[in-house]
């Protein structure tokens, strides 16, 4: 199966739309039989040069599924109706990269998250009315596992490089960036 695929989320108080493009699915050796195998693979990507890919080893008796997830230049502030009133700034720029290892077991089991990572590049927020900005060349987090059977969450290590944050300074002397962090 390919297509494009035009997405419109109207819920929010700024609609999200998102055009998806060259979007490749693939299934085979699709069987309802107990205990068979299937394989399937998604591929797609926007006009952001965002792409994103998935593929899975999956069961439908009894279901169960294996698969990997990545996504790869993410214009994270494209995303920002679905985040955007839990930060303190602004988000102008990002690109984020991610990828997981998804596990649903079969009857039982919940669903895991393991092998996970997520890398931000060239991240700015911006403070409201010019008092400041924080800008990062590139933050990372890897070895991130979920599971909600035990309420585990665990992570490897953080990285952060090239930050520098900037204010403006009120009459009192005060950096005005501070005032924007505590809303």
């Amino acid at each position: 199966l390919t297509g494009r695929i035009a997405v419109r989320d109207e819920s929010l108080a700024t609609p999200f739309t998102k055009e998806l493009r060259n979007v490749n699915l693939t299934v085979t050796d699709l069987s309802t039989a107990a205990n068979a195998t299937s394989k399937a693979s998604l591929a797609l990507n926007t006009g952001q040069s965002e792409t994103i890919e998935a593929t899975a080893a999956f069961s439908l008796a009894p279901f169960g599924l294996t698969g990997t997830l990545a996504a790869r230049d993410l214009d994270a502030p494209s995303y920002a109706p679905y985040f955007q009133n839990a930060l303190p700034l602004n988000l102008t720029s990002a690109k984020v990269d991610a990828q997981a290892d998804l596990i649903l077991p079969g009857n039982d089991g919940s669903p895991r998250l393991d092998n996970a990572a997520v890398s931000v590049r060239e991240l700015t927020l911006n403070a409201p009315d010019n008092a400041g900005s924080v800008r990062v060349k590139r933050a990372s987090l890897d070895k991130i596992s979920v599971d909600p059977a035990t309420r585990a969450v665990q992570t490897g290590a953080l990285g952060v490089d090239g930050v520098r944050v900037s204010t403006a300074v009120g009459p009192d002397g005060r950096a005005r960036i501070m005032d924007a962090l505590h809303g």
